[in-house]
């Protein structure tokens, strides 16, 4: 377990920034608590940061599909958040989570 901090978090989203998704998906299969880390990912205000976590999340869908509706209660308070992008973000990313199940409620 690598453990999650500051320093860690932007390291992280700046290789997504970068578009070195391959490496954080290696590195989200072999370590399941930095999942938490895809809310940060979607706040973030780089479009590309945002765009990447989906594409990781659906990436991840495809070996652990259980383990990421875990952070579904941690997306659902950014429902409410002020910025309508955040909103909207945090809708889709539980609509891709849940999409073959019936929990989008």
């Amino acid at each position: 377990m690598i453990g999650i901090n500051e320093e860690f978090k932007t390291m992280i989203l700046e290789y997504m920034q970068k578009g070195f998704l391959e490496n954080i998906v290696d590195m989200f299969k072999h370590d399941r608590s930095l999942y938490p880390l895809i809310i940060d990912m979607i706040k973030d205000e780089r479009i590309k940061v945002r765009i990447g976590a989906f594409a990781l999340v659906e990436e991840l869908l495809k070996d652990s599909q259980k383990e990421l509706l875990e952070i579904i209660p941690l997306i659902k308070p950014l429902l409410n958040d002020p910025n309508p992008t955040i909103r909207g973000d945090a809708d889709y990313l539980i609509e891709i989570l849940t999409k073959d199940n019936d929990l989008r409620k």
